[in-house]
């Protein structure tokens, strides 16, 4: 029975249309008799399998459910149901995108082994992980996954003002009407702000940004990405006003400017000086204060009603079969007389005359003529039963625009009502999950609590800490809901149901969406209750310091100044050197690569662009000291080479490169900070 509890993969490598290369990764978790619990030994397989994705460029799961033949088909259905949940679950606590999976119930419909012995039963207790993994096809593909998490959202009100606080300090005050579409107007929705901040040299580097503005080398101070959207709409800073942004830093540099990125032809980013100064400010943290109580999190959640489950007087009509146009008989054509030539055989030539061979000619054609009468009565009969098709076709034909259009009109609102009820049951299940979760949720808040100490400025950035823990715990409340794939089978029959074309066209909700909703629900609720306690909780201390007006060791430093323009924006300064002889660094690689000279005394991240088959530098002085960082690809797999060096020390350099995962090239590329 080892086989039972082994970790199994399969490797098949294909080729997409796309040339994008793909492999198959299959893992079978197995269950105990009428069990849906994870065993020790299948979630340290599971364990095995997640940090696998990491090295691949995209991935999407299918599970799998099944059980045995003893108990009920319903019994069993819900059991499947119930096991794919387990691993589903475990899945996301692990990091596994919910968007990403699928899961399906088989029940004991589709057994891959013998129900009639106990061997048999116990391998079909088990559910199937089918990952699809794709491996990187592009260096913009690699980098764009290696930063994915550095973007943030934040959903703000356009009447309000509010400063936000983003992950790493950097901090945004926007004030009430300050953003607006292109035409002027102010947008009345909620606008969706998002931001990249790029404060460590991993940062830049892995942002694929530098610090060159027009040929001048720069020292930065933080680069920051912002973008505002409202109703699908891109927006932008209102003329005549402005946004104050103000970025940490642990080391204050004299002189520093404001610059906006504007991206060149070979899709790199140049700065463009703004002609505007940052200014430096030191944000208070006092000691004197006391710790934040998190005991404003505490809340209570107001439970929705259970709603009613959809019914329906009749089972769904099968669907339509549109009338088929019949064909036209082929009338037969008649025979021609001079077609009918009779040539007699040696020696039968020698004495056959020729109104012998006329009278043999004529006698084939009058038996031919006879055959084509008969034809051509059983083509009248055709013709006849053809025209009665074609009258009973058009009849048909009539009607069956507006049947359909009934059919198609009945299966959309059902589905509407199946979506409907989907949604409302998902936020009765994120309530009652949320209303489980939170006395275990409550014992990690002394945890967040000794995590910011008096740091009230951090308020803010933990509110992804906080939503992400929330949500591990409600995803693992046992929730016996309902059995949405035999209520959506009762309501649409299995002829609808096996027709995936058509649920796609009329936007049944799927599982993986209910899921997603769940989940959105539950942050959605949070945030309702709680967000608006944490901004006047932020506020509350905001006027307390200020009227104290002390600063404590523990102060600070920011670099502020007032933006009026989205997108890339740096913190820098022009980098003076003193005179001295300058060469261009050469690379030998002919492979596509991101290449930069990271410089080790001033915080400057210099690329090395692709020229003529090799890579080659702007000049630069002699005697920098730098580390050549290179990142490329592989058979769709990262490689990365660094080397210690200084600016004119060897003419050429050619580069050793080794393999590694994405995390591990992160971790790499973050030791350089």
């Amino acid at each position: 029975m080892k086989q039972l509890t082994s970790f199994l993969f399969f490797v098949c490598w294909a080729m997409f249309a796309n040339a994008q290369s793909t492999s198959l990764l299959t893992q079978s978790v197995f269950f105990a008799t009428d069990s849906h619990q994870l065993s020790p030994n299948e979630v340290q397989n599971l364990d095995v399998l997640v940090p696998q994705l990491d090295t691949y460029a995209d991935y999407s799961i299918e599970i799998k459910a099944h059980t045995d033949n003893r108990g009920s088909n319903g019994y069993n259905q819900q059991l499947s149901e119930r096991r794919a949940d387990a691993v589903y679950q475990y899945l996301v606590q692990k990091g596994i995108k919910s968007t990403k999976t699928n899961s399906t119930a088989l029940g004991e419909n589709q057994p891959l082994y013998n129900n009639a012995d106990a061997e048999g039963q116990q391998k079909n207790r088990r559910v199937d992980v089918l990952i699809t993994t794709y491996l990187f096809d592009s260096l913009e593909q690699l980098l764009k996954r290696a930063t994915q998490d550095n973007l943030q959202t934040f959903y703000i009100e356009p009447a309000q003002n509010r400063t936000i606080t983003a992950r790493n300090g950097t901090t945004i005050a926007i004030a009430a009407g300050s953003l607006t579409y292109p035409d002027g107007t102010t947008p009345t929705s909620t606008i969706t702000l998002q931001l990249r901040e790029a404060l460590s040299t991993a940062d830049i580097l892995l942002e694929n940004l530098n610090t060159v503005s027009n040929g001048q080398i720069l020292e930065t101070g933080g680069m920051v990405y912002l973008a505002a959207q409202a109703n699908g709409k891109n927006l932008e800073v209102k003329s005549g006003s402005n946004l104050q942004i103000s970025m940490p830093t642990t080391k204050v540099q004299n002189g520093m400017e404001l610059f906006y990125g504007k991206q060149n032809a070979n899709k790199t980013i140049n700065w463009e000086p703004a002609n505007v100064s940052f200014t430096q400010k030191t944000t208070p943290q006092n000691d004197a204060l006391p710790p934040i109580n998190f005991d404003f999190l505490k809340i209570t959640v107001p439970l929705s009603s259970l709603p009613a489950q959809p019914t329906f007087a009749t089972a769904m009509p099968p669907k339509l079969i549109k009338p088929t146009k019949p064909y036209l008989p082929i009338a037969p054509q008649p025979p021609k007389r001079a077609r009918f030539k009779y040539q007699p055989k040696f020696p039968q030539s020698l004495f056959i005359s020729k109104a012998k061979i006329k009278e043999i000619e004529e006698d084939r054609f009058r038996r031919k003529m006879k055959a084509h009468e008969k034809s051509n009565q059983m083509y009248q009969q055709r013709l006849a039963r053809y025209e009665q098709s074609l009258k009973n076709y058009a009849q048909q034909d009539s009607v069956f625009a507006p049947q359909q259009q009934q059919w198609e009109a009945e299966l959309q609102n059902r589905i509407d009502e199946l979506n409907q009820f989907a949604t409302q049951y998902a936020n009765y299940e994120a309530t009652q999950r949320l209303k489980t979760a939170l006395p275990k949720w409550y014992e990690i808040l002394p945890q967040l609590a000794k995590a910011v100490g008096t740091d009230y400025n951090k308020i803010d950035q933990l509110h992804n800490t906080i939503i992400l823990s929330l949500l591990k715990e409600t995803n693992k409340v046992k929730f016996d809901g309902v059995n949405f794939l035999l209520l959506n089978q009762m309501a649409l029959g299995q002829e609808v149901m096996d027709d995936k074309k058509l649920l796609e066209e009329h936007k049944l909700q799927n599982s993986t969406q209910y899921r997603t909703n769940v989940n959105n629900q539950i942050v959605q609720l949070f945030d309702e209750l709680c967000y608006a306690k944490i901004e006047e909780l932020r506020q509350q201390v905001s006027e307390q310091l200020v009227k104290m007006g002390k600063f404590s060791t523990n102060s600070l430093n920011q670099y502020v100044s007032e933006v009026n323009t989205l997108g890339w924006i740096n913190c820098d300064r022009f980098y003076s050197y003193p005179d001295a002889d300058k060469v261009a660094i050469t690379i030998a690689e002919t492979s596509k690569s991101s290449i930069y000279a990271v410089c080790k005394d001033i915080k400057s991240m210099l690329p090395i662009y692709e020229k003529g088959g090799v890579y080659v530098s702007d000049k630069l002085p002699k005697g920098l000291a730098i580390k050549l960082v290179s990142i490329k690809l592989d058979k769709g797999k990262p490689q990365l080479a660094i080397v210690d060096t200084e600016v004119g020390s060897q003419a050429v350099y050619k580069l050793n490169y080794h393999s590694c995962s994405l995390n591990e090239l992160k971790q790499q590329i973050k030791a350089m900070n």
